[in-house]
């Protein structure tokens, strides 16, 4: 009997096992067939929204771009010195309509020229043949290459930047099919501004995450001013700056998967330099913060390079400094760009060597706000009275400022292209404490003369407490390309902008 029930116990140990090892098995199975989806999944996890494409797609119907692609050919590149740039969509969704409403989207936009697409899904390669599309411009040729993921070799994030070096043009927009930009003539215009820096399309949502880490820290060999950069969303890249980092990356032997998954948050840190950063708001679901471990990892290596003198890893600051960036966000129509001087946040936060996420603020937004001797805004206050704000094209929604505005303070429109101007409106959410006229200087940016003065009159008939009508005079008359609203003296509280109107121009 004994003996039978230790046959039988060995029978069912067995069977025991063999289900274990069946289960595993289908386990390993399921993460080798999903891992191309967690190359993303581990930063910022996608949330399956249903209507998010659907919506995206419809607003994204609506954009035209500026640009024309007569502005492109090589005949005008000559004169107009404008910079072609190849795109770099890395396809991570499974959702099958993503990659094609991205591609579609960024073929409405004459400066990009050619389309690369890494494909990571790697259960469903693509073709050639399905972007093909009749183009409404024959001047606006866009070339599409394809490079699907090797079985051997999972370049994770790298991807985007080994792409890149491979692009013709001497300029790269990154993106993932997970979203659609909606700012593209936006942050191409401020990229022209300053080509040699990273500009990046970011979330509000990520506003504070952004500004903290913006650090700087100078000792010895040490000389470093970097700052994180989420790419995912829309990022213009000079091409050197990539061959740049796959140097680094190479001579920092930093070829693990898990490195190479965060290759785009360790690129923002290592090119030592602040990216520009348009914050807008994204009708994406919300999803977890960058891993903040990986982020202060980046750091680490970066100043341990600059201490070694570790080739390829550069001192010097790219031009413009942190003060003189005064360009915050889009307008939702993405037909001009929001600038003020007026910011509550330190431009950067010295970085220590021995913080780490437990004894410093580096892992928490809420922690820096006490941990900072001036008062700076919460996450739900910017996201619902920032920047953007003031240029949705909601005169209900306000851009605060948070801290009071002194005398010389200032914000304005940069238009992507120019107009003649002869109305202003200001939308208000409270009555001016002086004389609305007397309350701002205008100044308007011609191409012929520069910065100009503008005098303005109210219209009493149009105007409403807080909806003030001008008439604005400049010189000649001339078309502008952007506008300044200085204020005349210090005010006795913050100041909320609600909207702005240039002609039938508006914000």
């Amino acid at each position: 009997m004994t003996f039978y029930s230790q046959i039988k116990w060995t029978q069912r140990k067995y069977i025991l096992t063999c289900l274990v090892c069946i289960a595993i098995s289908i386990l390993l199975l399921l993460l080798r067939l999903d891992s191309n989806h967690s190359i993303t999944s581990n930063q910022y996890p996608e949330q399956q929204d249903p209507n998010l494409l659907i919506n995206l797609t419809a607003a994204a119907q609506h954009r035209q771009s500026l640009y024309t692609p007569s502005m492109f050919i090589p005949d005008a590149l000559q004169h107009n010195h404008f910079r072609p740039v190849a795109a770099v969509i890395l396809r991570t969704s499974h959702d099958q309509r993503a990659i094609y409403s991205t591609v579609d989207y960024l073929h409405k936009y004459p400066f990009v020229k050619e389309i690369y697409i890494y494909n990571l899904v790697s259960s469903h390669p693509l073709a050639i043949q399905s972007f093909e599309r009749p183009n409404p411009w024959l001047l606006h040729k866009v070339d599409i290459h394809i490079i699907e993921k090797s079985e051997q070799e999972d370049d994770g994030m790298l991807a985007f930047f080994s792409t890149c070096s491979l692009a013709i043009y001497d300029h790269c927009y990154l993106q993932t099919d997970r979203t659609l930009n909606l700012h593209m003539d936006s942050l191409y215009t401020q990229f022209m501004r300053y080509p040699d820096l990273v500009h990046v399309n970011a979330r509000s949502e990520e506003f504070l995450i952004h500004r903290r880490w913006q650090l700087h820290h100078q000792g010895g060999d040490v000389e470093m001013h970097a700052g994180f950069a989420n790419l995912l969303h829309g990022a213009i890249i000079p091409q050197s700056n990539a061959q740049l980092f796959l140097n680094q990356f190479a001579a920092q032997k930093t070829s693990s998967l898990n490195q190479k998954q965060m290759a785009d948050v360790i690129f923002s840190f290592w090119t030592n330099s602040y990216p520009y950063i348009l914050f807008n708001p994204f009708p994406l679901a919300i999803g977890q913060d960058p891993s903040f471990q990986k982020m202060l990892d980046a750091v680490r290596q970066l100043k341990n390079a600059l201490a070694d003198q570790s080739p390829y890893f550069i001192k010097n600051e790219i031009d413009p400094p942190l003060d003189q960036r005064d360009v915050r966000t889009a307008c939702d129509n993405d037909k001009c760009l929001f600038v003020t001087n007026l910011d509550p946040f330190p431009l950067t936060t010295e970085y220590n060597p021995d913080q780490n996420l437990t004894n410093s603020s580096l892992g928490s937004s809420v922690a820096w706000q006490h941990e900072l001797d001036v008062d700076i805004p919460g996450s739900e206050f910017y996201i619902h009275r920032g920047y953007h704000a003031a240029v949705d094209g909601d005169s209900g929604t306000c851009w605060n400022t948070y801290k009071v505005p002194n005398e010389g303070d200032y914000f304005g429109l940069d238009l992507i292209g120019n107009m003649r101007v002869s109305r202003l409106v200001i939308h208000l959410r409270h009555p001016m404490e002086q004389h609305i006229h007397e309350a701002f200087k205008i100044r308007a940016l011609n191409k012929d003369d520069g910065w100009v003065d503008c005098s303005i009159t109210v219209d009493s008939t149009q105007s409403l407490p807080r909806r003030a009508v001008f008439h604005m005079d400049c010189r000649d008359g001339k078309p502008i390309s952007a506008i300044r609203f200085f204020f005349t003296q210090t005010q006795s509280r913050s100041f909320d902008l609600c909207g702005l109107g240039l002609d039938n121009f508006i914000v």
